[in-house]
């Protein structure tokens, strides 16, 4: 169920374009009756009285104008669109993936990725150093780990100012050992070393995450960290939502944290070379009710 609070802006959001769909309507009934009373037929012919026909045309087509504005807001109307190429954005929001069957490490030389491809107790480590460059990174073929997926996102964004990465965190239906907000910290280190100027934001917080089975808690992180951005100047179109990492949940409500912002799109990294970035941006003229 949605919280409270979005379920009170969507219900003024309503309420407004109502408001002003029927103001639009009533401007154009006024300004239809100006533009006839302005025109006049008389024994010499048509004859137009210029003021009042052209504030009476002028009334209609803003009335107009506010009614399509307004109006398409109260009509269920949907669109998905699909694009296989990156759009650059200044903010990413991610999901973090929980960090399974390896560990990162930070040596003199660098990182290290030290993966136990099964997971099997006794299983011997594969130990690789990672390349310095977010290219040749993105771009190994072994071992496979979750992050590598993260920093591929990262790639597609050359010119990122800000990351915000939401942490999961234990619920009721799922396992806490395997919440990944325990590794946000090192997330944002290793993100840092290929993106050095990036600001790494933790959502929530620090050591705390967000239920990746909780829709409600994840829509209400999503609608909380887009009041964050727009404080720091950056508007919707400046942010791209990443799904790749995260439950199936998370996944369904960064793509539902779209549909009433026609700017806002999200993405997925596909999970095959050449591994493409895939946006989509999907709204609808009437924000529902999820």
């Amino acid at each position: 169920m949605p919280s409270r609070s979005r379920r009170k802006r969507w219900k003024f959001r309503r309420l407004g374009a109502w408001l002003m769909t029927f103001t639009g309507t009533l401007v154009m009934a006024i300004g239809s009756n100006w533009a006839s009373n302005g025109i006049t037929w008389e024994s010499g012919g048509l004859r137009l009285a210029p003021p009042i026909t052209l504030l009476g045309i002028a009334s209609f087509m803003a009335g107009a104008a506010l009614v399509y504005r307004f109006g398409r807001q109260l009509l269920p109307i949907t669109s998905l669109r699909q694009r296989n190429t990156p759009n650059p954005r200044k903010v990413l929001i991610i999901f973090l993936s929980e960090k399974r069957h390896y560990d990162l490490l930070r040596g003199p030389r660098g990182w290290q990725i030290s993966s136990m491809r099964n997971g099997s107790p006794g299983e011997a480590p594969q130990v690789i150093d990672l390349p310095d460059r977010l290219e040749e990174t993105t771009r190994l073929t072994a071992p496979h780990w979750s992050w590598q997926q993260m920093l591929r996102a990262i790639e597609a964004h050359p010119h990122v100012e800000r990351i915000y990465l939401i942490g999961s965190q234990g619920g009721s239906q799922s396992d806490s050992a395997a919440s990944s907000c325990e590794h946000a910290a090192l997330a944002g280190e290793l993100i840092r070393t290929y993106r050095p100027g990036v600001s790494i934001d933790i959502r929530p917080r620090p050591g705390q995450g967000v239920d990746f089975e909780d829709m409600s808690a994840l829509l209400d992180e999503i609608d909380s960290i887009l009041d964050h951005a727009g404080q720091q100047g950056y508007e919707e179109s400046d942010v791209m939502i990443d799904i790749t990492g995260g439950q199936k949940t998370a996944s369904i409500a960064g793509a539902l944290a779209t549909l009433h912002r026609s700017a806002l799109e999200f993405q997925y990294v596909s999970t095959h070379a050449p591994y493409r970035i895939i946006r989509f941006n999907a709204s609808t003229e009437r924000g529902g009710d999820f």
